[in-house]
């Protein structure tokens, strides 16, 4: 029976990759070490993979296309800010049991192979999930451009992803980054 071991918020701001003047080193060093302590909970509960949870700033799709909720399902995702590079592994075995588990509980899912990882992805990479090589499944929700989905429709989605995780035989930890 599989299990969600760590469930977790972060924010992704782009002031802590940037250090812009007027911003409060301190509280940036703070909110750093925050979310260090966040993948600390990572190594104490050791999960089998990590649901990222993130939202698109037009970076992984555009007006042309803007889904309410997507998953990405191809072995990895690659994403950057500033001069930072990332390459992260996916769990696909994990995304499509996930993707393919919505659907049957009647739950519209898109979903994509590709998907660019912007900030709201790649902060949390760099401060929580670091080093650690526990493969993702990358999650977009659409709160960025309208029309947005509705707040029961997340409720709904979480209590699918539940549901999809207890049938299974992973231990998954579920970040949110906003």
């Amino acid at each position: 029976m599989g299990q969600i071991v760590a469930s977790m918020v972060s924010c992704h701001a782009p002031a802590l990759f940037l250090r812009q003047p007027g911003e409060d080193p301190a509280q940036l060093d703070a909110t750093i070490d925050a979310m260090r302590r966040l993948g600390r909970v990572l190594d104490e509960t050791k999960p089998d993979a990590l649901i990222v949870v993130g939202l698109d700033h037009l970076e992984a799709f555009s007006l042309d296309i803007s889904p309410a909720f997507a998953i990405v399902v191809g072995p990895e995702v690659t994403g950057s800010f500033g001069r930072k590079q990332y390459r992260v592994r996916v769990h696909q075995e994990l995304a499509r049991a996930l993707l393919d588990g919505c659907l049957k509980r009647d739950f519209d899912m898109a979903f994509c192979h590709k998907a660019f990882m912007g900030h709201a992805f790649v902060v949390p990479f760099e401060f929580i999930l670091e080093q650690r090589q526990i493969p993702i499944v990358p999650l977009f929700v659409n709160v960025y451009v309208p029309p947005l989905p509705q707040p029961h429709r997340a409720y709904q989605l979480g209590r699918r992803i539940a549901e999809i995780v207890a049938a299974r035989g992973e231990r998954v930890a579920i970040l949110a980054s906003g």
